[in-house]
């Protein structure tokens, strides 16, 4: 079963490392049952072999007379950070356009792999293609537009202007490249205004029921864990104390709790805690 893991891995006849999932796996044998994590190689030639890391096979050696159904391979492994390590605390310097636009070619491949199957790599400059040849919601152009003033032409397209357009006459090289400087500048202008736009309707219909926050330093507050080792264990930790405003969203937090006392925090990731009255006898 997968662990939703990778790890970086580089075998004696590789030239660089490549990176492949974990999976738990369950050896038996005369000694009992063995579960450790392996990594799984994918590819056509060595597809279902495992590779083990060097503790396990370490531990495997040990027992060199007992036989095992799976080949060994003792390497040396670079094992990524959990997932929810990296997302423990909220980063203002966010990624957005570049998650969405993994989202959006993840989902593309997720259409097509049911008929590429395992060949599906050999397609992704096909989809790589497709997207930068599509107009974007929040700008308005192509991607190709705007960093080289036209679309891309497909045979079907090229096919189609000369049976519309006649050929045109040859130009000046000075002439041409004006034009074509004047005409990417007029594209960026409009994509900039466009966005603008886009991005002004968009935090209206996002903040329609938003209300506004603001601590002050010395506020004691509950941080928002994103990820949860339990089920049924707590969404908020702390209490913290608000050290340093650093704008309007970004707060300097002291958790006495945390390993890194001092974290930055998005105000999105705070909630106020309020203390009780003290009981008197």
């Amino acid at each position: 079963m997968f662990t939703r893991e990778q790890v970086w891995i580089q075998r004696p006849l590789d030239d660089a490392p490549v990176c492949l999932p974990l999976a738990e796996i369950k050896l038996k044998g005369e000694f009992g049952h063995l579960i450790t994590k392996t990594a799984v190689v994918c590819n056509k030639a060595d597809k279902g072999r495992y590779l083990f890391g060097n503790r396990t096979a370490t531990i495997l050696e040990k027992m060199k007379k007992i036989p095992f159904p799976q080949q060994v391979n003792a390497i040396q492994t670079r094992p990524q950070k959990r997932l929810r390590d990296q997302e423990e605390f909220h980063l203002p310097s966010s990624r957005q356009p570049v998650q969405r636009f993994q989202r959006t070619f993840r989902r593309i491949r997720r259409v097509l792999c049911s008929e590429d199957g395992p060949d599906w790599e050999k397609y992704v400059h096909a989809d790589l293609f497709a997207l930068r040849t599509v107009a974007h919601e929040s700008t308005g152009f192509r991607p190709t537009e705007l960093v080289h003033e036209r679309n891309l032409r497909t045979p079907v397209t090229l096919l189609y202007n000369n049976w519309l357009q006649p050929e045109k006459e040859n130009t000046q090289v000075a002439e041409y490249v004006s034009t074509l400087l004047n005409i990417l500048k007029l594209f960026q202008d409009l994509a900039v205004k466009e966005m603008e736009t886009s991005q002004q309707r968009n935090k209206a219909w996002y903040d329609k029921r938003v209300l506004k926050r603001e601590f002050q330093e010395g506020d004691l507050v509950l941080i928002f864990f994103n990820c949860r080792a339990k089920k049924l264990s707590p969404r908020l930790t702390g209490p913290g104390t608000i050290l340093k405003k650093l704008s309007e969203i970004n707060y300097v937090v002291s958790v006495p709790q945390r390993k890194d006392k001092y974290q930055l925090y998005h105000v999105n990731m705070l909630n106020p805690c309020y203390k009780r009255p003290e009981k008197i006898n």
